[in-house]
């Protein structure tokens, strides 16, 4: 169950860092944008997983929608956050 679960995350965070490097045009090598959302994917899914332990409400998981979309939201944020620093940097020379 957790090694589907896992699964989805990384391809949940390989599509994000897609659609986020063929939107922004960056100069940010893809691999580095898609080891951030992946990363970033599997860790708020694997709190969400581990939260239910904790406070039931907020549990959730990757598969659902709720998982869904928050994981996505942090796959995209990490993914937005490399490309940016990389634009900035090459805009600064």
């Amino acid at each position: 169950m957790f090694v589907q679960q896992e699964l989805s995350l990384i391809l949940v965070g390989l599509i994000t860092a897609w659609v986020v490097k063929k939107t922004s045009g960056s100069p940010a090598p893809f691999k580095r944008v898609a080891i951030f959302a992946i990363v970033a994917s599997l860790l708020v899914g694997w709190f969400g997983m581990a939260v239910k332990g904790i406070v039931p409400q907020l549990a959730f998981f990757p598969t659902d929608v709720r998982g869904l979309l928050i994981t996505v939201a942090a796959a995209f944020l990490a993914a937005k956050f490399v490309v940016r620093g990389k634009t900035q940097r090459v805009k600064k020379r």
